[in-house]
């Protein structure tokens, strides 16, 4: 579930930059999967303290308690196996090992002193904690076959990448004009990004273990 909120800042105009973001949008995500993950878009004025402004910020209130309280339950109690599992890739963590496939996560998780089976009970297990903030996971196409084990380091690889210290270069012309049409960030730009943070080594292969 994911509620896209859109600060409107010119009274006046509001209903135009409504439909033109709604087009802008449309068109950007037409052809894209994540589209379906958005449920609802709501507009909020920044400028104006309205009953309709207030009524809509209420609303988004409700909407967020209402799937947090279908969401998995965090509250529940957690087999012993599975926080033997967070310690072992607590430990790799600790050994600069931001990120793994979960390939070799099943391999370490069916070990006779953890006893995690594949598929489904490490699936619960994954998303157990990623819900609770220890790692990231999801089981989506393309992104299924890897865990994020450092979340710090992940948020660090995007801040790379939302900028407004980035300027575009004659050398990336392109990128940057497949960038400000389709939204799509190319492998060469998000490499060039990455490039000027040399010490985070966002780079390197071996990251992945």
């Amino acid at each position: 579930m994911n509620i896209l909120l859109y600060i409107l800042q010119n009274v006046e105009e509001q209903e135009k930059l409504k439909t033109d973001f709604k087009e802008s949008l449309q068109k950007v995500l037409r052809s894209e999967e994540k589209q379906k993950h958005f449920s609802k878009i709501y507009f909020v004025s920044n400028t104006c303290n309205t009953k309709h402004d207030v009524s809509v910020i209420e609303e988004i209130r409700n909407e967020i308690s209402h799937h947090g309280l279908n969401k998995f339950c965090l509250d529940r109690d957690c087999p012993p196996k599975w926080l033997l599992f967070q310690q072992v890739l607590g430990k790799l963590e600790d050994n600069n090992v931001p990120i793994s496939t979960t390939t070799r996560l099943s391999k370490i998780a069916e070990h006779v002193d953890i006893g995690i089976p594949p598929e489904k009970e490490l699936k619960q297990c994954l998303q157990y904690f990623h819900d609770n903030g220890t790692l990231i996971y999801f089981e989506e196409e393309n992104l299924k076959d890897y865990v994020i084990l450092d979340p710090k380091w992940f948020v660090n690889a995007f801040r790379c990448l939302v900028s407004d210290k980035t300027e575009p270069t004659m050398d990336d012309s392109d990128d940057w004009k497949t960038l400000t049409e389709t939204g799509e960030l190319t492998d060469k730009l998000i490499s060039d990004q990455f490039k000027k943070e040399p010490k985070s080594k966002f780079l390197r292969t071996n990251h992945i273990y």
